[in-house]
């Protein structure tokens, strides 16, 4: 049965559409990349800004309003990248898409009547959460946990494969200013030569 006083599959969608671009949250990240590796994050979030570390007290990136500085084994150290404003990319892509709220409602509306059925409170590391079964894809019905606060989806269980997202030891305090800055040596990436205006200079 669902939850009577649970939100309504569009509620959901503007929940998780939210948590796109969280306006604040820090914690530990675990998700399985395309080469079916299991990466260990922990990440800040500041609406568009956001800080990784890769193992945690590594810098892997810094996405500010104009510029990624990341980690770059090509080049030897940190380099900074000019950010492209419609989309985001490199690491940070993997927390994000080009378009949530056209993303959620093309899978929940497929079978709206699945998410309200399943949909039911719960708890996750602490959290007050809800939770559903999502409509088939890729032919699997994966079980998805939302954080009811933030709107970030903390938990993604494949029925075969077992949980390949989840987040844990989340925080609401809001990241400062510096969270998001670098000060240290940094190059341009050669492979993103294409990137960089005349005179380009990272702010």
């Amino acid at each position: 049965m669902p939850d009577p006083v649970g939100p309504t599959v569009a509620e959901l969608i503007e929940l998780l559409a939210r948590g796109d671009q969280p306006a604040a949250v820090t914690g530990m990240y675990r998700w399985l990349d395309s080469e079916q590796r299991q990466r260990t994050w922990k990440a800040w979030r500041r609406g568009r800004l956001a800080r990784i570390e890769e193992p945690p007290g590594v810098l892997a990136l810094i996405a500010g309003e104009r510029t990624y500085w990341m980690s770059w084994p090509p080049a030897d150290g940190i380099v900074a990248v000019p950010r492209n404003s419609d989309i985001d990319d490199f690491e940070l892509s993997a927390l994000t898409k080009p378009d949530p709220h056209t993303y959620w409602r093309s899978w929940l509306l497929r079978e709206p009547e699945t998410v309200e059925a399943t949909l039911h409170r719960v708890e996750h590391d602490g959290r007050a959460a809800w939770q559903f079964v999502a409509p088939e894809a890729e032919g699997a019905r994966c079980v998805l946990t939302v954080d009811e606060r933030t709107g970030l989806l903390v938990r993604a269980e494949h029925p075969e494969a077992g949980v390949f997202k989840e987040w844990w030891d989340l925080s609401d305090e809001v990241p400062d200013d510096e969270t998001f800055a670098y000060h240290g040596e940094w190059q341009r990436a050669a492979e993103f030569s294409h990137r960089y205006p005349p005179d380009w200079q990272p702010t």
